[in-house]
C-alpha cells in the first residue's frame, strides 16, 4: 500500500499481483466499516471499490485503515461510518 498526497495504490494478490490506483480527486467518499477490515472507495463515476485487508495482520491492517481515514479527512471526503459493509452501502 502506497497511501500520498496525490493517489491510494494498493497490490492485492501472491502469485500475480493487481496494481490499483485511485487518485483522491477521483473519490467520491469513502465507507468505512467497524467490524470489518475493508474499507469502500465510492468514485465519482459511479464505480466503487472495496479494499479488503483481511489478508493481513490485525494490527498492520488497523494501521493501513486509520492512514486512509486521516488521509481522507485531511482531503475533505466525506466519510461514512458503518457497523458492516453490505450491497446497500
Amino acid at each position: 500500500f502506497m497511501i500520498n498526497d496525490d493517489k491510494i495504490e494498493s497490490r492485492y494478490g501472491v502469485f500475480k499481483p493487481k496494481k490499483h490506483s485511485f487518485r483522491w480527486d477521483e473519490i467520491r467518499d469513502l465507507v468505512m466499516p467497524h467490524k470489518q477490515k475493508k474499507a469502500k472507495l465510492n468514485l465519482k463515476d459511479g464505480a466503487s471499490y472495496i479494499i479488503d485487508f483481511t489478508y493481513l495482520q490485525k494490527k498492520k491492517a488497523g494501521l493501513i485503515r486509520k492512514h486512509i481515514y486521516y488521509a481522507a479527512r485531511e482531503k475533505n471526503l466525506n466519510i461514512i461510518k458503518v457497523v458492516n459493509l453490505t450491497k446497500n452501502n
